[in-house]
């Protein structure tokens, strides 16, 4: 596919399923919650921070928001606009290439 940003439909799918299990009391979580409590963490680390004193909850949790992630993504997930023309444009003149994520290792 390519490059793409994912984070939006992980940011979606969270603020979706959190507010369906009264998360924040049903207060949908925001952006900024997102980013800094969320997006690049491990999936346990994410799980215990939603589930304190249940990790296997959390984890059920985290499976349930990938399923619905990889659903999201298989109809919207786009690669990054102008993507093919830059890999192109960086081959022909013969050019080192490297990808960065911020997903957990």
């Amino acid at each position: 596919m390519g490059l793409c940003d994912s984070d939006p439909l992980h940011y979606y799918a969270f603020r979706e399923m959190l507010q369906e299990i009264n998360f924040n009391d049903g207060v949908p979580i925001t952006e900024e919650f997102f980013v800094k409590n969320i997006a690049g963490k491990h999936n346990e680390d994410i799980a215990l921070l939603l589930s304190p004193n249940d990790l296997q909850r959390g984890l059920k949790f985290m499976d349930y928001k990938e399923a619905m992630f990889r659903r999201l993504a298989s109809e919207q997930l786009k690669p990054v606009n102008g993507i093919y023309k830059l890999k192109k444009w960086v081959e022909d003149h013969g050019l080192k290439r490297a990808a960065v994520t911020n997903a957990p290792k």
